[in-house]
């Protein structure tokens, strides 16, 4: 048996050479126990019937070996989306998927979507099978969603407008895994629909949602057309690429907070202080240069300012201990480094 072969692609244009081997099933067997074949492209073909049915349920269906699986131009009518989706559903080794698909009803795009969700090896998906309905894709973001899902690569080969961007960027929050969006078309996202992303990597609402931000998608790729990524965006992604995750949100709340509201902590008067300044200290090292320290140190002076401000007797000097003087009780002298 042959143990060098990698991969298999069949092409179901060839209607004389499908007809032969789904007549043959000494091929099938053989191809069955075969365990070097690791990929396997389907191209053109009726997975309802024929070469294509036949090649997912004798060789596709629990097969432990095979990780990468590529469906372009197949038809999934007459209960061909059934058939792929339980083969996506028992073939749990696959890393890699890409499904082109045509005759894509509601009913069967539910099926494809449970039957991906189940799959928490795949790690690259190229999904090709939707035109722009926008409730379409919010059953498809259900993926992004779960929180089993171990996509670090996304491919969308439909085209995306600023609606449809909105509904990704959202499905997104709170997921940690997917590190690459390639967008094939993006010609109809303005600067609204690449804002949205924006305020997934960096919520601006106050320093906690800040903090818990996706700090992981470092990488949009666009394939065609002329729309380019917002300078904005761009940095933000960079700073997503630092695999030290509480060095990317620290960074974030340095940049887009010039002023650090202390007063839901007044309450506690100065026990939270000394931790606040600590952050401040940390802070100061994740940042990467001068100006970067700067930007911390003028964010700690205004922290203790406000604490000042609002305590004053407790940063009252204490006066020098001359004869006969003794300290008040209670009487507290605080020192600050700053």
């Amino acid at each position: 048996m042959n143990t060098q072969l990698q991969g298999l692609s069949f092409h179901g244009m060839d209607v004389e050479l499908a007809d032969a081997i789904v007549n043959n099933r000494a091929f099938f067997i053989a191809l069955k126990r075969n365990t070097s074949i690791k990929g396997l492209t389907l191209l053109s073909c009726e997975l309802s019937e024929g070469i294509g049915r036949e090649i997912l349920n004798n060789f596709v269906v629990n097969n432990i070996y095979l990780t990468a699986l590529v469906l372009s131009g197949c038809a999934l009518g007459n209960g061909g989306a059934s058939i792929l989706a339980k083969t996506l559903t028992s073939c749990t080794s696959l890393q890699t998927v890409m499904i082109g698909v045509s005759g894509v009803e509601d009913g069967i795009l539910q099926e494809l979507v449970l039957a991906i969700r189940g799959m928490h090896r795949l790690h690259t998906l190229v999904w090709w099978v939707m035109a722009a309905r926008r409730d379409r894709w919010q059953v498809f973001t259900t993926i992004l969603q779960d929180p089993t899902c171990n996509l670090c690569q996304l491919v969308l080969s439909d085209e995306i407008d600023d609606d449809i961007a909105r509904v990704l960027a959202n499905s997104l929050n709170g997921n940690s895994k997917l590190m690459t969006l390639q967008i094939d078309k993006s010609s109809s996202i303005t600067h609204r629909g690449w804002q949205y992303f924006s305020n997934l990597l960096c919520k601006i609402s106050n320093v906690h949602d800040t903090y818990f931000s996706n700090h992981t998608l470092n990488n949009v790729v666009i394939r065609h057309g002329e729309n380019q990524l917002p300078a904005s965006l761009s940095l933000l992604l960079k700073l997503n690429r630092d695999t030290n995750k509480k060095r990317v949100a620290i960074q974030k709340i340095v940049r887009h907070y010039h002023h650090l509201d202390m007063k839901p902590f007044l309450e506690w008067d100065l026990k939270l202080l000394p931790i606040a300044i600590n952050w401040f200290h940390r802070a100061s090292g994740y940042v990467e240069n001068n100006e970067g320290i700067d930007a911390v140190h003028a964010r700690k002076l205004s922290a203790i300012f406000q604490y000042a401000l609002a305590k004053p007797m407790m940063f009252a000097p204490v006066p020098k201990k001359k004869a006969g003087y003794k300290r008040k009780a209670g009487q507290l002298c605080l020192r600050v480094e700053l």
